[in-house]
Parts: C-alpha cells; structure tokens; sequence
C-alpha cells in the first residue's frame, strides 16, 4: 500500500510539531523516519496511525483518504516503544488479542497464531508470559500482535532503543527479513542514522517538524539535498571547510586554497566544503597536509590532518609509513565532496 502525505501539519497550541509536510512512502517498501530527538517522528507516526489528529493536509492509503478515519478503521498495525505487552496473558493470548477483537473464530484464530508466531520464531513460546521473556523475545511478540491482523501498514515507534547493542542488530535484521516476507508497507522511527541506513528502502529525514530530503539510504548519503542532510548521516561525522569556491579552487578562511574536484561548482559566496573522510586520497600532485593524529579503529586507518589552520579526518592508507608529524600530499576524489551555502544550507 502506498502511503502520501499532503501538506501534513499538527500544531499543538502555538507550536508546530510536524510542518507542512509532504512525501509519499511506496508500496510494500520499509520507510525509517529518521531525525534528530523532537523533530516530529513519532508525530507524524501517530498521525498515520490516527491516534493523533492532523492540523490540516491530507492522508491517503491507496486511493482511500483516511485523513479523519479512527485507527480501527485504517487497518494499521502499531508496535511501541515498549511493546505494550499484556502482563496478565501468555505469548498466544497476547498475539490471538487482536483476532478476538474481530470476532475470528478459534480454529482460524489459532492457526494464524501459529503461522505468525513461526515466522516471528517465539512458537516455542507460546505459553509463556511477558516477564518470562527477554526483550528481543518481547520485540518478536510485539510484532506479531500487529502483523497477526494482517495490517495495510505496520508502524515501530523507536522499536530497538531497549534492546542491548548485540541484540539491536539482531532485531533489525529480524525486522527486515519479516518486512520482506509479509511484503507490507512498514514505517519506523528511528534517531539511529546507522539502523536506518542498514535496513530501510527510503529514509524520510526530518528536522524541526520539516522534511529535508526523502530518498533510498545511499542516495541520502551521495547526494545530499543540504548541509543538514550531509551532518546527519556519516561516522565519522563529515568535515566541513568555511571558505568560497571560485576559479575552480575553494579558498578556506584560514588562508588556504584546496583545488574543486567538480571546478563547476564555483558560487563566490561564503560557503562551506563538506568532505567524507574517504573522499581523500594520497597524491603527490596534491595539495599539502600535515598528520597531526593517526588512528586504527579495527580494520579502519584513520589520519587527522591539519590544512593551514582546520583539521579534518581522512581515512588514508597507513601502510605506506606515514608518521605523526608528516607532511602527505592528497586530493580530493568527486564523489563525497559537496558545496553549500554557507547561510541557508541549501546545496551548492
């Protein structure tokens, strides 16, 4: 089911939580709203569920607005932040809630329990209660009590943030794999740029109620639409070089010049050079850099390298001897090089 937003915006009182909002999540895709804490996620996905009334715009699923439908009628599945679990019921009693409210029969109620709670893996846990449970096991629980419905649209509301660093990526991969097999729309929250990376179709990003850009992962992070959008995404955090563009170099604030790898992109207006840390490369036709700090996180070779008076992060092959204290000539590659304006944000 395609989901589109229309000028969406929810204010309460004199603030403005979701602003004139406007995307459209595709069809059968796994959709992360991801932002910064307060920027409107868990608004807009409360919208969507209905328990929160929009301020004005429009909400359609398919051709059918449901702009002012109550949730029961949208047919959407919501798993919470903390999963919202019956204490007093056992796994299956919690799953087979949602079927009883419909009036399923029993034979047909216990075989889709049975088929959800496999694909969700607890079927070995069936007559157990929530506080027997770990929280994965609890997470798994959750989502098969909103799936067992068969929703048009299944929402997570930061549905990892309990869950310990092991068992955080275990989950995303176990939400991914059910999203695929059920083949349903799904959108979570997230504040997490590396689980929103990982798992998801399209990345909504938000920022102070507003939209910022909406693309698939990679594109967010190859092409940013602004400033905001390049910060956001990236570890390590992209560096930025105050300066102005102009005869195909970027003239940095402190003096020095850096040659464009794109020389099209000249503006003459203050701006800022945001550049990954593996857009560098070795070059003896470079430009120069002192290594002021060397780093080996893991796999990765990581160099911090001073340019007249900014340090940046570089990661840079460290087998060929470079030593703290050196001076290294590098380039700069095109791709992971980006120019935005330095007062608005909007790319260059």
């Amino acid at each position: 089911m395609q989901v589109d937003l229309v000028h969406v915006t929810k204010r309460f009182g004199g603030a403005t939580a979701v602003d004139d909002f406007t995307a459209t999540l595709a069809d059968g895709q796994l959709v992360a709203l991801l932002g910064p804490s307060g920027c409107g996620k868990s608004t807009l996905l409360n919208m969507l569920a209905g328990i929160l009334p929009v301020t004005s715009g429009r909400i359609r699923f398919d051709k059918d607005d449901v702009t002012h439908w109550p949730p029961e009628r949208r047919g959407v599945g919501l798993v919470f932040q903390n999963y919202a679990l019956y204490p007093h019921m056992t796994v299956a009693q919690n799953i087979s809630f949602p079927l009883e409210i419909k009036k399923t029969p029993k034979p047909e109620r216990e075989k889709k329990i049975g088929e959800i709670a496999a694909m969700v893996h607890v079927e070995e846990l069936l007559n157990r209660r929530p506080d027997e449970l770990s929280g994965g096991q609890q997470q798994r629980v959750a989502i098969a009590r909103a799936l067992v419905k068969q929703p048009r649209l299944l929402l997570l509301d930061e549905p990892l943030s309990n869950l310990d660093a092991r068992l955080r990526l275990e989950m995303r991969e176990e939400i991914r794999r059910v999203q695929r097999e059920t083949g349903v729309t799904t959108v979570f929250v997230t504040h997490d740029q590396e689980e929103a990376m990982s798992i998801s179709d399209q990345i909504v990003l938000m920022r102070d109620g507003k939209l910022q850009q909406c693309d698939p992962a990679q594109t967010l992070y190859h092409n940013p639409a602004n400033r905001f959008a390049a910060e956001f995404l990236g570890n390590p955090p992209i560096n930025q070089l105050h300066g102005k563009a102009s005869s195909g170099r970027f003239k940095l604030s402190c003096g020095a010049e850096i040659p464009l790898p794109n020389p099209a992109t000249d503006s003459g207006r203050p701006a800022i050079m945001a550049v990954r840390a593996e857009a560098f490369a070795i070059d003896d036709g470079g430009f120069p850099c002192k290594v002021s700090e060397l780093f080996e996180i893991g796999k990765e070779e990581m160099a911090s390298l001073k340019i007249g008076g900014e340090t940046v992060r570089a990661y840079l092959p460290l087998e060929g001897g470079i030593r703290k204290g050196d001076t290294v000539r590098v380039k700069l590659k095109p791709r992971g090089v980006f120019l935005f304006d330095e007062e608005t944000g909007e790319r260059i």
